[in-house]
């Protein structure tokens, strides 16, 4: 095995690692038309395809995913031997791609992302907000965030779990009362987070162990929660709200109805594109994330 051997097999695990050719390019200081035509001599000397390459992402192949795996130990090596000359740890390249909804970006995300940009300065984030499913689809992000009901998990990772609270304005109050019981719900306008102005069953778990559920006809229906969060401040009606959108301040401009009686928590949970190989900017976050998510979850 000569020296352009080795080094096409640290150019192809370091495509792996870093998910694509442009970001293997950068993390190598060369063009993307020379790793391509690193990885055409290597996959022609060993006269099979280790990836399948699209205009949009690239898969290993099964000959690929058992050749990456003696590539990534010599990559491994080779980095092992560099910081120890170094005089801090190697900094991680590339490209993360996020999808998610603008209330979970706002609540949660955004706030973690100073400390994280500090931890990894070289890393590239770029955050799709509300995206359709069907683009969702065509986009294929690098990492999907998604608040789930706990009662209906659908894989993934959990990365931390929230109440919810059923609240309402002042000023709504001043008109309909406090209720005193689920059964005096129906008698209240209510916002509903979907697309569709249908009946909806509320599910409800009173203070002994009692199960509930309570038809209500929505008023308003409003599929983003941040907009049903600001429906509810104008005191247009009652609304089902996770905890993560009702800090402390909010709590003081609204009010919980029916606080002995708990909703579904929902969870929320991460979904990776890269199943079987991830690469070592997309485990970092994932960490990052399952500690200070996981931590805020905790405090509240």
């Amino acid at each position: 095995m000569d020296a352009f051997q080795l080094y096409r097999m640290l150019v192809f695990a370091t495509v792996v690692e870093q998910g694509s050719l442009t970001a293997a390019a950068m993390a190598l200081n060369i063009s993307r038309s020379m790793v391509s035509q690193h990885l055409k001599k290597l996959e022609q000397r060993l006269n099979c395809r280790l990836l399948n390459r699209t205009t949009r992402n690239i898969s290993l192949t099964d000959n690929g995913r058992e050749f990456f795996r003696n590539c990534a130990e010599l990559l491994q090596l080779a980095k092992q031997a560099e910081q120890q000359r170094a005089p801090a740890p190697a900094a991680l390249f590339g490209t993360i791609s996020i999808a998610t909804t603008a209330d979970i970006a706002q609540a949660l995300l955004i706030p973690l992302l100073p400390r994280f940009q500090q931890q990894q300065p070289h890393l590239q984030l770029n955050l799709w907000l509300d995206l359709p499913l069907t683009e969702l689809r065509l986009r294929q992000p690098d990492l999907l965030l998604c608040a789930e009901a706990t009662a209906t998990p659908s894989g993934g990772t959990a990365l931390a779990q929230f109440t919810q609270h059923l609240v309402a304005s002042p000023a709504l109050l001043e008109r309909y009362g406090n209720p005193l019981h689920p059964d005096r719900l129906g008698q209240y306008p209510y916002l509903s987070n979907g697309t569709e102005l249908l009946p909806q069953l509320l599910a409800l778990q009173g203070p002994v162990a009692e199960a509930l559920q309570v038809r209500l006809t929505p008023i308003i229906c409003c599929n983003q929660l941040l907009a049903l969060r600001e429906l509810v401040l104008q005191g247009m009606g009652i609304a089902v709200l996770p905890e993560y959108l009702l800090g402390e301040q909010l709590l003081k401009q609204l009010h919980w109805l029916l606080p002995n009686y708990q909703l579904a928590t929902v969870t929320l949970r991460s979904y990776l594109s890269c199943t079987e190989i991830l690469p070592p900017r997309m485990q970092v976050l994932l960490d990052f994330l399952q500690q200070q998510l996981g931590r805020s979850a905790m405090n509240r």
